[in-house]
């Protein structure tokens, strides 16, 4: 989960503009990022875009296989909280929720909010008992998770490290890039994810 909020105690970097093109739209939304790394880049990598709203703008193969169609479509707060698939597809689906929930906090807390954000805490706080029982708690710090245990359909079980990048060429969008160490289980599997969607890709 990522979002447009500071996030203490996670590594932080600006996307150099030389760096600001990215193959691929997610979904079908409206508002492409003018900003993100090439796909060339991140060869073994799993990298998104997400506007100040949480939205997912774009996603190279590897993340779209890794989220899959659903989380692509709703976004991930939506996922998160709204489809039950969430609860076994993070191992750890408690402090994923919690982390979001306060980088969220911390994003309507804004003197200026992004228009999409209200709207969603609302939509959130009709919809999902967690989340306003998460949303009550208070706690502002962030998304401080830097390790996520997923339990992909496709793989099996990945341990991912995630990053965030602010994109200089885009205010308010950021690029989250999940990997995995070399020769790891984990990168095995974050490699096949995108020879999987590739293959599914090529089909006609």
């Amino acid at each position: 989960m990522h979002g447009t909020a500071t996030q203490p105690g996670r590594p932080r970097t600006h996307l150099p503009p030389r760096q600001a093109r990215f193959g691929g739209a997610a979904g079908s939304r409206t508002g492409q990022p003018r900003a993100a790394p090439a796909h060339g880049r991140l060869p073994h990598a799993a990298a998104y875009v997400v506007d100040p709203g949480f939205q997912i703008l774009a996603a190279n193969t590897t993340a779209k296989a890794l989220l899959g169609p659903v989380q692509l479509a709703l976004g991930a707060f939506d996922f998160l909280f709204v489809d039950p698939a969430a609860r076994s597809y993070f191992e750890h689906w408690d402090q994923v929720a919690r982390s979001a929930v306060s980088a969220l906090r911390l994003a309507a807390g804004f003197a200026s909010p992004h228009p999409a954000v209200p709207p969603l805490v609302s939509r959130l706080l009709a919809g999902s008992s967690e989340f306003a029982a998460f949303w009550a708690d208070q706690t502002v710090a962030g998304l401080s998770l830097t390790e996520k245990v997923i339990n992909h359909p496709d793989v099996g079980r990945i341990t991912l490290t995630y990053q965030t990048l602010d994109v200089r060429e885009a205010p308010g969008q950021q690029l989250t890039v999940a990997t995995a160490p070399a020769g790891s289980a984990s990168a095995d599997a974050l490699a096949l994810l995108g020879t999987l969607e590739a293959t599914r890709t090529m089909r006609p």
